[in-house]
């Protein structure tokens, strides 16, 4: 929870849906920093689908219409890499996260 809950951070938008809306267990999604391809997958491919995600955090704490889960992420996090290829995120650097269906999420890091 420490990389998705800090003061300030876990941006939204730019809407919600629920899932009668759009099945989230097949959509492509994709990260770009300064207009550059950094992250490109599919939500299928994640260890756990959507459902199993809110049964498992169920089973811990009760979740209410409105809860947000926050997932884990597809490859390509700088974690990931190799020192000589870690570009870290700096002021002035665009990112934009598009999510098939959902639209983009696009902001400037200050």
């Amino acid at each position: 929870m420490l990389g998705k809950a800090l003061d300030g951070s876990g941006p939204l938008g730019p809407w919600l849906v629920t899932a009668d809306q759009v099945d989230g267990d097949n959509l492509k999604i994709e990260c770009r920093v300064n207009g550059k391809v950094v992250q490109s997958s599919n939500t299928a491919d994640m260890v756990f689908n959507c459902k199993q995600l809110v049964s498992y955090v169920s089973r811990y704490m009760t979740l209410k219409p409105g809860d947000i889960i926050f997932t884990g992420t597809p490859e390509g996090v700088i974690a990931g890499k190799k020192k000589e290829e870690q570009v870290w995120l700096k002021a002035g650097d665009k990112v934009v996260t598009s999510i098939e269906k959902l639209g983009d999420l696009e902001f400037t890091l200050t």
